[in-house]
């Protein structure tokens, strides 16, 4: 994620440990501190909308005749979600 465009800032405060700890995580990955950060947060987006999605997927194939629908037009057997 590019963030030089980025141009509204905020201050927070945070223990310098996990200032620490999270500059050497970024620095692992080659990105200064505020990019890191960036990159968590779009990740931690990202599996929230994963996680959406399995849930919804779920959901739609414990609706009554949507798995044997699904198994049938796929050739599959019996699937399992457990």
């Amino acid at each position: 994620m590019d963030t030089r465009d980025i141009a509204d800032t905020s201050r927070i405060e945070v223990d310098r440990k996990i200032v620490e700890r999270l500059t050497a995580l970024a620095a692992g990955h080659h990105l200064g501190l505020t990019s890191y950060l960036a990159e968590l947060a779009a990740t931690a987006e990202h599996q929230a909308g994963l996680d959406r999605a399995a849930k919804t997927f779920e959901t739609v194939m414990t609706a009554p005749g949507i798995r044997e629908s699904f198994e049938k037009q796929k050739g599959l057997g019996p699937a399992r979600l457990e």
